[in-house]
């Protein structure tokens, strides 16, 4: 038990006991450099636990880095991320505010969702890009539900048939456009007969 400051080099304990170190409110660890400026502070309050250092770091027992964090970047080193507990069935966002948001990996990048849909919006372009590769889309249905369409006249389709009235009219077929493709990349869609000629305004 001690009243006042306890000044020492080395504290140990009994062989094979503990330590234990107790305070009524809070509890603090500093270290100083050599003008007696503190550079590192443990602080463990009544609500809150608060580490200030210039690094952080959590070690495996081989002395491998599982988690360390810096004013530059946070890094963690588990061969799994796992985020579970009470709210685990919400979701889960990985937010930029103000920069860009980068997603790495040297042998890939897999994003799966086994129970409901995958979205990816932006406000700009949406790049999918391949250097050595090729860029797959594996599904029964590829929709391209907005494309420009060339702005020519309808065309009707069928044979004509004969109404009651005795006026010739051509029966009604589900409309399927040709899918046409511009000097720049862009997709644009034509008319089932004749050629992809695009107008002034589909291309840009």
């Amino acid at each position: 038990m001690i009243l006042d400051s306890l000044v020492a080099s080395s504290i140990r304990s009994r062989r094979g006991q503990p330590i234990t170190i107790e305070s009524s409110r809070n509890f603090s660890v500093n270290t100083r450099n050599d003008d007696g400026r503190i550079i590192n502070r443990l602080f463990l309050g009544e609500d809150r636990f608060e580490v200030q250092a210039r690094s952080f770091r959590v070690l495996d027992p081989r002395g491998s880095p599982i988690f360390t964090a810096d004013h530059k970047e946070v890094v963690v080193g588990a061969e799994v991320l796992k985020v579970t507990g009470e709210y685990s069935g919400f979701d889960l966002r990985l937010e930029s505010p103000t920069r860009s948001l980068e997603v790495k990996g040297p042998l890939g990048v897999a994003i799966e969702s086994r129970a409901g849909d995958i979205s990816a919006t932006c406000l700009t372009d949406l790049k999918l890009q391949s250097v050595a590769g090729a860029v797959r889309l594996d599904s029964s249905n590829v929709l391209l539900p907005s494309l420009k369409t060339v702005n020519v006249s309808p065309i009707s389709y069928g044979p004509s048939v004969a109404a009651a009235d005795g006026v010739a009219r051509r029966t009604s077929i589900p409309e399927v456009f040709q899918l046409c493709i511009c000097g720049n990349g862009k997709l644009f869609l034509a008319p089932p007969e004749g050629i992809c000629i695009a107008d002034n305004d589909v291309c840009r």
